[in-house]
Protein backbone atom coordinates (compact mmCIF):
# COMPACT_ATOMS: atom_id res chain seq x y z
CA UNK A 1 0.00 0.00 0.00
CA UNK A 2 1.16 4.00 -0.68
CA UNK A 3 2.71 4.91 2.62
CA UNK A 4 0.27 6.84 4.37
CA UNK A 5 -2.71 5.39 3.22
CA UNK A 6 -3.14 3.52 6.50
CA UNK A 7 -3.78 5.28 9.63
CA UNK A 8 -5.59 1.88 11.81
CA UNK A 9 -5.35 -1.55 11.29
CA UNK A 10 -7.73 -3.75 13.02
CA UNK A 11 -5.84 -7.28 14.33
CA UNK A 12 -7.34 -10.36 14.65
CA UNK A 13 -5.79 -13.07 17.68
CA UNK A 14 -6.28 -16.87 17.15
CA UNK A 15 -4.18 -17.95 13.72
CA UNK A 16 -3.00 -14.44 13.70
CA UNK A 17 -1.06 -13.64 16.91
CA UNK A 18 -1.09 -17.18 18.69
CA UNK A 19 -1.37 -20.35 17.49
CA UNK A 20 -4.68 -21.98 19.23
CA UNK A 21 -5.07 -25.62 17.71
CA UNK A 22 -2.23 -27.00 18.77
CA UNK A 23 -4.32 -26.37 22.76
CA UNK A 24 -7.18 -27.62 20.66
CA UNK A 25 -5.73 -30.80 19.34
CA UNK A 26 -3.99 -31.91 22.80
CA UNK A 27 -7.65 -31.40 24.32
CA UNK A 28 -8.84 -33.55 21.56
CA UNK A 29 -6.43 -36.23 22.25
CA UNK A 30 -7.08 -35.81 26.01
CA UNK A 31 -10.74 -35.67 26.21
CA UNK A 32 -11.73 -37.76 23.36
CA UNK A 33 -8.81 -40.07 22.37
CA UNK A 34 -8.90 -37.97 18.80
CA UNK A 35 -5.07 -38.09 17.73
CA UNK A 36 -4.95 -35.22 14.87
CA UNK A 37 -1.92 -32.70 13.97
CA UNK A 38 -2.77 -28.70 13.70
CA UNK A 39 -1.92 -28.88 9.57
CA UNK A 40 -4.85 -31.24 9.21
CA UNK A 41 -7.31 -29.48 10.38
CA UNK A 42 -7.98 -28.23 6.52
CA UNK A 43 -11.81 -26.30 6.39
CA UNK A 44 -12.66 -23.66 8.63
CA UNK A 45 -15.40 -25.68 9.89
CA UNK A 46 -13.45 -29.15 9.90
CA UNK A 47 -15.48 -31.87 11.48
CA UNK A 48 -14.27 -34.67 13.97
CA UNK A 49 -15.96 -37.85 12.62
CA UNK A 50 -14.87 -39.73 16.13
CA UNK A 51 -16.84 -37.31 17.90
CA UNK A 52 -19.23 -35.75 15.29
CA UNK A 53 -18.66 -31.93 16.33
CA UNK A 54 -16.56 -29.32 14.49
CA UNK A 55 -13.74 -27.47 15.56
CA UNK A 56 -16.13 -24.50 16.48
CA UNK A 57 -18.12 -26.63 18.69
CA UNK A 58 -15.25 -28.22 20.21
CA UNK A 59 -13.38 -24.47 20.83
CA UNK A 60 -16.28 -23.65 22.59
CA UNK A 61 -16.56 -26.41 24.63
CA UNK A 62 -13.05 -25.42 25.71
CA UNK A 63 -13.92 -21.58 26.05
CA UNK A 64 -16.89 -22.69 28.72
CA UNK A 65 -15.01 -25.77 30.45
CA UNK A 66 -11.26 -24.73 30.87
CA UNK A 67 -10.96 -20.75 29.59
CA UNK A 68 -7.90 -20.19 31.67
CA UNK A 69 -5.90 -23.27 30.47
CA UNK A 70 -7.03 -23.10 26.69
CA UNK A 71 -5.71 -19.19 26.44
CA UNK A 72 -3.52 -18.64 29.22
CA UNK A 73 -0.10 -20.39 27.35
CA UNK A 74 0.07 -20.54 23.69
CA UNK A 75 2.57 -19.61 21.96
CA UNK A 76 2.81 -16.41 19.50
CA UNK A 77 3.15 -16.69 16.10
CA UNK A 78 6.89 -16.11 14.80
CA UNK A 79 7.37 -12.04 14.53
CA UNK A 80 3.76 -10.80 15.47
CA UNK A 81 4.88 -8.94 18.64
CA UNK A 82 7.86 -7.23 16.47
CA UNK A 83 5.25 -6.34 13.68
CA UNK A 84 2.71 -4.44 15.76
CA UNK A 85 5.20 -2.68 17.28
CA UNK A 86 6.86 -2.03 13.59
CA UNK A 87 2.68 -0.87 12.71
CA UNK A 88 1.85 0.73 16.03
CA UNK A 89 4.89 3.27 15.31
CA UNK A 90 2.53 4.92 12.42
CA UNK A 91 -0.97 3.72 12.57
CA UNK A 92 -3.31 2.48 15.54
CA UNK A 93 -3.50 -0.99 16.24
CA UNK A 94 -6.89 -2.77 17.14
CA UNK A 95 -7.44 -5.98 19.11
CA UNK A 96 -10.49 -7.34 17.21
CA UNK A 97 -11.08 -10.61 18.22
CA UNK A 98 -14.44 -12.91 17.81
CA UNK A 99 -13.39 -14.74 21.58
CA UNK A 100 -16.45 -14.69 23.77
CA UNK A 101 -16.51 -10.98 25.89
CA UNK A 102 -15.66 -13.17 29.49
CA UNK A 103 -12.34 -14.31 27.97
CA UNK A 104 -11.40 -11.03 27.46
CA UNK A 105 -9.04 -10.59 30.62
CA UNK A 106 -7.52 -14.10 29.91
CA UNK A 107 -6.90 -12.65 26.39
CA UNK A 108 -5.50 -8.92 27.17
CA UNK A 109 -3.37 -10.89 29.87
CA UNK A 110 -1.99 -13.12 27.56
CA UNK A 111 -0.92 -9.74 25.43
CA UNK A 112 0.48 -7.93 28.17
CA UNK A 113 2.55 -11.34 28.82
CA UNK A 114 3.77 -11.69 26.06
CA UNK A 115 5.20 -8.03 24.96
CA UNK A 116 2.44 -6.82 22.93
CA UNK A 117 1.63 -3.22 21.91
CA UNK A 118 -1.83 -2.17 20.95
CA UNK A 119 -4.14 1.35 21.21
CA UNK A 120 -7.46 -0.34 21.48
CA UNK A 121 -8.71 -3.56 22.32
CA UNK A 122 -12.12 -3.89 20.61
CA UNK A 123 -14.90 -5.10 23.56
CA UNK A 124 -17.73 -5.84 21.33
CA UNK A 125 -16.27 -7.19 18.05
CA UNK A 126 -19.23 -7.33 15.68
CA UNK A 127 -20.19 -10.99 13.68
CA UNK A 128 -19.42 -8.54 10.38
CA UNK A 129 -15.11 -7.11 11.40
CA UNK A 130 -15.99 -4.44 9.17
CA UNK A 131 -18.32 -2.66 10.70
CA UNK A 132 -15.42 -1.58 13.02
CA UNK A 133 -13.71 1.56 11.89
CA UNK A 134 -10.15 0.86 10.06
CA UNK A 135 -8.34 1.03 6.71
CA UNK A 136 -7.00 -3.18 6.93
CA UNK A 137 -8.11 -6.16 8.63
CA UNK A 138 -5.55 -8.61 9.27
CA UNK A 139 -6.90 -12.12 10.30
CA UNK A 140 -6.91 -15.77 9.25
CA UNK A 141 -10.50 -16.07 8.40
CA UNK A 142 -11.33 -15.85 4.93
CA UNK A 143 -14.84 -14.75 5.90
CA UNK A 144 -13.61 -11.72 7.84
CA UNK A 145 -10.92 -10.55 5.18
CA UNK A 146 -14.09 -10.86 2.33
CA UNK A 147 -16.13 -8.46 4.23
CA UNK A 148 -13.21 -6.05 4.94
CA UNK A 149 -12.47 -5.88 1.09
CA UNK A 150 -16.15 -5.83 -0.06
CA UNK A 151 -15.72 -3.00 2.72
CA UNK A 152 -13.25 -1.31 0.83
CA UNK A 153 -10.59 -2.23 3.15
CA UNK A 154 -7.49 -3.97 2.23
CA UNK A 155 -7.53 -7.55 3.85
CA UNK A 156 -4.53 -8.99 4.58
CA UNK A 157 -5.04 -12.70 4.93
CA UNK A 158 -2.79 -15.37 6.84
CA UNK A 159 -2.32 -18.42 4.87
CA UNK A 160 -3.19 -21.40 7.15
CA UNK A 161 -4.10 -24.92 5.59
CA UNK A 162 -8.54 -23.75 6.29
CA UNK A 163 -8.14 -20.78 4.59
CA UNK A 164 -10.21 -20.31 1.27
CA UNK A 165 -8.91 -17.52 -1.32
CA UNK A 166 -9.96 -14.09 -0.83
CA UNK A 167 -10.39 -12.50 -4.65
CA UNK A 168 -9.81 -8.69 -5.46
CA UNK A 169 -7.04 -6.07 -5.43
CA UNK A 170 -7.43 -5.20 -2.31
CA UNK A 171 -6.76 -8.87 -0.92
CA UNK A 172 -3.20 -10.04 0.32
CA UNK A 173 -2.59 -13.76 1.45
CA UNK A 174 0.62 -13.68 3.32
CA UNK A 175 2.41 -16.83 5.10
CA UNK A 176 4.57 -14.54 7.55
CA UNK A 177 4.70 -11.18 9.21
CA UNK A 178 7.10 -10.04 7.55
CA UNK A 179 4.61 -10.90 4.67
CA UNK A 180 2.41 -8.82 6.32
CA UNK A 181 4.88 -5.73 6.61
CA UNK A 182 5.50 -5.75 3.01
CA UNK A 183 2.16 -5.73 2.46
CA UNK A 184 1.48 -2.91 4.28
CA UNK A 185 4.58 -0.96 3.32
CA UNK A 186 5.64 -1.11 6.90
CA UNK A 187 9.61 -1.53 7.79
CA UNK A 188 10.94 -4.70 8.54
CA UNK A 189 10.93 -6.43 11.83
CA UNK A 190 12.93 -5.83 14.32
CA UNK A 191 14.91 -8.50 16.61
CA UNK A 192 15.27 -6.92 19.68
CA UNK A 193 13.54 -8.16 23.22
CA UNK A 194 10.16 -7.60 24.09
CA UNK A 195 9.14 -4.95 26.03
CA UNK A 196 8.48 -6.18 30.17
CA UNK A 197 5.40 -3.89 29.99
CA UNK A 198 3.81 -3.05 27.53
CA UNK A 199 0.03 -2.94 27.64
CA UNK A 200 -3.01 -0.87 26.01
CA UNK A 201 -2.78 1.81 28.79
CA UNK A 202 0.88 2.27 27.75
CA UNK A 203 0.89 2.76 24.43
CA UNK A 204 -2.41 4.66 24.05
CA UNK A 205 0.16 7.31 24.66
CA UNK A 206 1.00 6.84 20.85
CA UNK A 207 -1.89 8.50 19.80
Amino acid sequence: MQSGAVERVLVDVDGTLCWNLPRVCEYLDTEYGVNIEPDAISEWSYRFEGIDAEIGEVIERMLTQRPAWFLSDLDPVPGARAALDAIGADNEVWITTHRPPETHDLTRAWLADNGFSYDRFVEDVPGNKARIPGDVLVDDYHGNVRNAVDAGMLGVLFDRPYTEPVPGDRSVRVSTWADALEALGVGSLSAGPAPANRGETQNRSRR
